[in-house]
């Protein structure tokens, strides 16, 4: 089992935002497209039957000057729903982790690393411990690794 090269690992990312500030060596940076803030609670059993997700809230970013082509999210501390730009397609045998970007983590947020081995949409939790985070649209807040077995 092994990581991907970045050429090989590009090959299964749409959407990319900005492939030269985007793609390193063994991974590609993500970039958020929309936050979602859980309201009210979640139902879960054993057998999926009574299963309920959180209802959630999408949060609109806010532009900082009239001019501005792109908002900032500004977050309390909490649980927010996050969704990527890119879209992930992976061959079978393959599998896709993602992990939080450095910055995130030094920034007092994180996030839970996924392992994905269905292509489709990408989505990931995100955790802000400290009291506020400013998050600006199509900021890169994850990194994607993928592997084959």
């Amino acid at each position: 089992m092994g990581f991907l090269s970045n050429r090989e690992v590009q090959n299964f990312l749409s959407d990319l935002i900005y492939a030269k500030k985007q793609v390193h060596k063994n991974c590609i940076d993500l970039t958020v497209k929309k936050i979602y803030k859980l309201k009210g609670g979640a139902k879960l059993d054993f057998g999926d039957s009574e299963y309920k997700e959180a209802p959630r809230d999408i949060l609109k970013p806010e532009l900082k000057e009239k001019d501005d082509d792109y908002g900032w999210w500004e977050l309390e501390q909490g649980y927010y729903i996050l969704k990527y730009n890119e879209r992930l397609t992976i061959a079978p045998g393959q599998k896709a982790i993602i992990t939080p970007h450095q910055r995130l983590i030094d920034s007092a947020a994180g996030q839970a690393a996924r392992i994905y081995d269905k292509s489709g949409e990408i989505t990931n939790n995100l955790i802000v411990m400290s009291e506020k985070i400013s998050i600006k649209e199509n900021a890169r807040i994850s990194r994607l690794f993928i592997f084959e077995d």
